[in-house]
């Protein structure tokens, strides 16, 4: 069966794009609708569950995620803390004269949430609701990094113009793009 794992940034887009081509591969022209999963497809949704739960501040409310952002930034800025006297080099992102979390979020929501998330949401369509919540948070770090920072125009369908409907071509696109790989290994349903 196909290696999926859920640790790390890289678990999330080898799962994104094993998701991904998991639709592109099943459902080409029609919504997917699950009616029998073998072995290995179960084992893809559940490792995308985890990873999507280990996230999920990414899309909670934008109090909650800022202010989790900020707790877990601490708590790496306080590894740093101990990783400098004993010598050893300081972790990425636990150096406290380096940007931190806080400001990483941008390319961890790009790069590693949003194409997760929107391949998710093409799965398990319920969850489209995600989408716009993580692109609220997007939209908040956004502007911090950038206080001149403009808010794409919404969509007339009243969501935001990153859409969660994706053809089998941009989905196998995201596939290879995300997973670094040159073709995502093959799940069958």
């Amino acid at each position: 069966g196909p290696r999926v794992g859920a640790g790390g940034a890289g678990g999330a887009s080898h799962i994104a794009g094993a998701i991904a081509h998991f639709l592109a591969s099943n459902a080409p022209n029609k919504s997917f609708r699950v009616t029998k999963l073998d072995a290995s497809a179960l084992a893809l949704m559940l490792c995308g569950a985890i990873k999507m739960s280990d996230i999920g501040h990414a899309y909670a409310d934008p109090e909650v995620h800022v202010r989790w952002s900020e707790l877990l930034e601490e708590e790496l800025y306080q590894q740093g803390d101990i990783e400098g006297p004993m010598g050893l080099q300081r972790s990425y992102l636990m150096d406290r004269k380096k940007p931190g979390v806080t400001k990483s979020q941008v390319g961890f929501f790009d790069f590693i949430v949003r194409p997760l998330v929107v391949a998710w949401a093409a799965c398990f369509p319920e969850s489209r609701e995600l989408t716009s919540r993580l692109e609220a948070n997007l939209e908040h770090w956004r502007r911090t990094d950038n206080p001149d920072h403009t808010p794409p125009k919404a969509s007339t369908s009243g969501g935001s113009e990153q859409s969660t409907s994706h053809t089998p071509h941009t989905l196998s696109t995201l596939s290879g793009t995300l997973s670094g790989e040159k073709k995502p290994a093959t799940v069958r349903g």
